[in-house]
């Protein structure tokens, strides 16, 4: 697993230099699209705030974790 920022899921040209085939983002309205890409994505939309709940998505997460297509 290789964990990055926004600016790090945005750039392109060092995902592919390490080879990251799969990208999940945990986040919402972002407008990152690898359409085009061999690069998997799935989005997970969790608002950005304190009180944020992500554990109700763990099933879906784990699942794209664990399960590559």
């Amino acid at each position: 697993i290789y964990l990055g920022s926004i600016s790090a899921a945005q750039n392109l040209k060092a995902l592919q230099q390490r080879n990251i085939q799969r990208v999940l983002t945990v986040a919402s309205s972002l407008g990152i699209s690898y359409e085009g890409t061999k690069i998997e994505h799935k989005i997970i939309e969790i608002e950005d705030v304190p009180d944020a709940n992500f554990i109700v998505k763990i099933e879906e997460i784990l699942e794209f974790l664990d399960h590559p297509t």
